[in-house]
Parts: C-alpha cells; sequence; structure tokens
C-alpha cells in the first residue's frame, strides 16, 4: 500500500487524504445525527408522559401531606375552634387538590414508548 502512495503526485496524495477526512467526517455526522435523533424522542416523550404524570403525583402528594398535617392538628386539643374550622377548610382543599391530581394523572398519554425508556 505504501508504493501505491509513492508513486502519486502530491496533488493527488493531498486529494486522498481530503476524501479520506471527509469520508470520516461524514461517518462521524451520521452517527450522531443517529444518536440525536433518538435523544430528542425520549425527550419528547419525557415532556409530553412522563412530566405531566410527575406534577400531577406531586399534587397528590402535596394534598396527602396536607391532610395529614390536619388531621395532626386537629387532634390537638388545645386549639380553638376558628383553628379547627380553618383545618377542616384546609383538609377540603387538600381532598380537591388530591383529586384534580388524579384526573390529570388519569389523561395524561400513555404510550409504549414511555416503556422502552426505562428498559
Amino acid at each position: 500500500m505504501n508504493n501505491i502512495f509513492k508513486h502519486m503526485t502530491l496533488q493527488r496524495r493531498m486529494m486522498a487524504a481530503f476524501v479520506f477526512m471527509g469520508a470520516i467526517v461524514l461517518v462521524v455526522a451520521l452517527v450522531g445525527a443517529i444518536g440525536n435523533f433518538r435523544l430528542s424522542g425520549r425527550l419528547e416523550s419525557i415532556a409530553n408522559n412522563a412530566y405531566p404524570s410527575t406534577v400531577a403525583l406531586w399534587k397528590i402528594n402535596e394534598g396527602q401531606t396536607q391532610v395529614q398535617s390536619s388531621d395532626r392538628m386537629l387532634l390537638n386539643e388545645a386549639i380553638n375552634a376558628e383553628q379547627r374550622r380553618r383545618e377542616i377548610t384546609r383538609i377540603n382543599n387538600a381532598w380537591n387538590q388530591i383529586n384534580q391530581g388524579f384526573r390529570e394523572y388519569e389523561k395524561t398519554p400513555r404510550d409504549d414508548s414511555e416503556d422502552k425508556l426505562y428498559q
């Protein structure tokens, strides 16, 4: 192979090197484009499916925390009637938040691509 390059002119050697480097750049660009396309699809799936589900589950968790906190407060015998009314209102609002979180979670679209993300 060394003999082939020995008999080539400098111009042809430079042209061959340029074509070889161009081929390497093309292969690297194709591999990067394919990886970028796959990543884009996964990010889209996360944005459309996983993130809304996470926000809905966070709302449910926050509502449960508020209900537990208010329940503990209502067990305290030292609070007055006004504080009890506030805690009961807080519990009702928390249950509304929990119900809203469940509605949001259940209306989030599900597809098979979400399962493929975690395999």
